[in-house]
């Protein structure tokens, strides 16, 4: 497949961002190999999101930036909209806080004509932390079950896999999306099950920038409560059973678990925290006797 002939959609769903946005979207437009649209969907943002997507559509007139509102219904439903709306035949999701490194278009567009059975190709990132220490993220290396990545991905281990890292054909989107009744953790939901069910491919380059940032949505406090470990249960009743998920998914659910007490902890929603400390200790006692769990276990019981 000549590059010529990729049709590239860019879709990035945004909720006030208005700070960050432009830096994405100038992060596709600065790209030695151009998009062949980039669809913004403003998932309800309260902010002036929509005057910097204007003014950068006025300024590169000749870049194709689309710009589409909808009601406040989550990133999910922005992704989803987004795909309806795009018309390439291959997707990269960037979130409207994630910026593309320089080259990573060509890089992509060398792959997909390279690996034109490939249904989706991911990358790693270059996490930027609080205080703008760097980290990259190197992907492992797929094995040739996707079962057996499917459980690399579930227990935490694939490192690098995030959506605007990854590069899908549009017919995964035809059948998979992105789940609409999970708030956290649902990149993982949705990436089993494409690596279930697609041929996937990890990449070595280091294909974006990802920051994080107090009002990061990746630290919604009121979206993990809300969703709880709801999630998890929804994935695995969409994968085969077998003794070895059984397990895996025990093992799941004690890390989200912990994961809600320690948040809820550190927000000072103590209730919340010991409940769920305790329900991970019904699963799994030793998983809360450790140095990072078990203080905040007492001190949740303690002030709930």
């Amino acid at each position: 497949m000549s590059n010529h002939n990729i049709k590239l959609s860019i879709i990035i769903p945004s909720f006030n961002y208005a700070d960050y946005i432009d830096v994405a979207i100038k992060s596709v437009i600065d790209q030695t190999m151009s998009a062949h649209e980039i669809i913004v969907v403003d998932d309800g943002s309260t902010d002036h999101t929509s005057t910097v997507v204007e003014a950068l559509q006025g300024k590169y007139s000749n870049s194709n930036i689309c710009y589409f509102y909808q009601d406040n219904q989550g990133v999910s439903t922005a992704r989803n909209y987004g795909y309806k709306r795009s018309s390439g035949d291959y997707l990269l999701f960037l979130d409207a806080d994630d910026k593309l490194l320089p080259g990573t278009l060509k890089v992509v567009y060398e792959e997909i004509s390279n690996r034109s059975e490939i249904d989706m190709i991911f990358g790693g990132y270059q996490a930027v932390s609080y205080s703008g220490e760097l980290r990259l993220r190197t992907p492992v290396k797929l094995v040739e079950s996707n079962l057996e990545n499917v459980i690399t991905l579930l227990n935490g281990k694939m490192v690098g896999l995030r959506p605007s890292s990854s590069v899908l054909k549009r017919c995964v989107l035809d059948k998979i999306k992105f789940p609409l009744k999970v708030h956290v953790d649902e990149d993982t939901m949705f990436f089993s099950h494409v690596m279930y069910h697609y041929k996937c491919v990890s990449i070595p380059d280091i294909l974006v920038e990802m920051p994080r940032h107090t009002d990061s949505l990746r630290e919604n406090y009121q979206r993990i409560i809300e969703t709880g470990v709801h999630g998890v249960e929804e994935l695995f009743a969409s994968l085969p059973s077998s003794n070895e998920l059984l397990k895996l998914k025990k093992h799941v659910l004690v890390k989200r678990y912990l994961k809600v007490g320690r948040i809820s902890c550190i927000n000072k929603d103590y209730k919340i925290a010991s409940q769920n400390y305790l329900n991970a200790a019904k699963l799994e006692p030793r998983a809360v006797l450790n140095l990072k769990h078990f203080p905040r276990l007492m001190k949740s019981l303690v002030l709930r």
